[in-house]
């Protein structure tokens, strides 16, 4: 399937986000948020393949396999490295939650409310990567085994339930807090398949996709008001935690809208700067851009203490282009080799596109695959 360049300058642009936010912005929490564009973007991307292919033979095992390619061999790659260097580091960390980070389950001791066990800061960012390896275990499944018709319904409890285990007070990085935003984009995608089918016009998707905007920045805009003033007549909610869930599901749905309206008017003049090629390869790189940062600025840091440098500007200048050198040696090395393997995972003849123009409303552009 065709790749969207829109889609892959986003992806760029949102890890670039997410290593200024590190770096210079940790109080500002909604450049933050650019995870949750991740995880939007990712559960329309991924529901997508599943709805395309899902009828396809062996199509669970070639979808992980497809999967594992693109996730694990970095993952584990700076992962085992750094353990390796560990003792020769500055200050040495202790890696008691080594077998957590080997499983994708590094924030599973926070659903009872458990300190995780010591390990590298810089690792600790890799909850999101979690958070999605966790998702695809049940996801494809479910989809295959209740089949399409079910995605909108149980689409609409995820939704539900992690707006609900958020006012609960769970922790906002394990997965169950966190699956509105990949379900949203699971609605997305069963959007756009109905479109294709003409249960949906396109009219109507370019109206959903511009009421949920709308209704998102509104509410994101005057939400705190609105939830004070509620919580008011209802102690209940007037409880944060009941605004922050909220503020996390309206940040979401902007995302839903923002990603849905880029892939409706995929190719438009005005769209023209997200499909500069140097965006596009930003984007092929992002995954290593979002994995190494935080392990490398660690490093960087330690290493600047122990010989004494204490200028902001020349430590910085190293961290950012320690990220994005090794990330982009990684594309070029290791990631898009192996991703030449997919071909041995073919989920067979290429599948229809899931829209087509139409004359009575914006154009709905084939999807890429270019989930990170």
């Amino acid at each position: 399937m065709r790749r969207i360049p829109e889609l892959d300058a986003m992806r760029g642009l949102a890890a670039v986000a997410i290593v200024v936010y590190h770096l210079w912005f940790p109080e500002q929490g909604f450049m933050g948020t650019a995870v949750d564009l991740f995880f939007v973007m990712s559960g329309y991307l991924i529901t997508t393949i599943i709805l395309k292919q899902r009828d396809r033979p062996n199509f669970l095992v070639t979808f992980y396999a497809r999967r594992s390619l693109r996730i694990w061999p970095i993952y584990y790659l700076s992962l085992f490295a750094f353990i390796a260097i560990n003792p020769a580091l500055p200050k040495p960390y202790h890696l008691d939650a080594l077998p957590y980070f080997l499983t994708y389950t590094q924030n599973l001791p926070q659903y009872w409310g458990a300190t995780n066990p010591p390990f590298a800061h810089g690792f600790y960012h890799t909850w999101s990567l979690a958070v999605e390896e966790q998702y695809y275990l049940f996801w494809p499944l479910a989809l295959v085994l209740l089949g399409r018709r079910s995605l909108l319904p149980l689409a609409t409890a995820l939704i539900a339930l992690s707006v609900g285990s958020r006012m609960a007070g769970f922790s906002k990085w394990i997965l169950l807090t966190r699956l509105d935003g990949l379900a949203l984009g699971g609605m997305m995608a069963s959007m756009f398949v109905a479109a294709e089918t003409g249960r949906l016009s396109a009219r109507a998707v370019g109206r959903i996709l511009v009421g949920s905007g709308l209704g998102s920045v509104i509410f994101l805009a005057t939400g705190n008001a609105a939830v004070r003033a509620l919580g008011s007549r209802v102690p209940a909610l007037a409880d944060p935690a009941v605004a922050l869930s909220l503020r996390m599901l309206a940040t979401n749905v902007m995302y839903f809208s923002l990603i849905g309206m880029v892939i409706v008017h995929s190719g438009h003049r005005r769209l023209g700067w997200l499909r500069d090629a140097r965006l596009a390869e930003l984007g092929q790189m992002s995954y290593g851009i979002y994995l190494y940062h935080y392990i490398l600025f660690d490093i960087v840091q330690d290493y600047a203490d122990r010989f004494g440098v204490t200028g902001r500007i020349p430590i910085d200048a190293v961290k950012m282009v320690a990220s994005f050198g090794v990330a982009a040696l990684s594309w070029r090395l290791i990631e898009r080799p192996l991703l030449s393997l997919k071909g041995r995972f073919d989920y067979g003849r290429q599948a229809r596109p899931l829209a087509t123009p139409r004359a009575d409303g914006p154009r709905l552009e084939t999807l890429g695959t270019g989930a990170r």
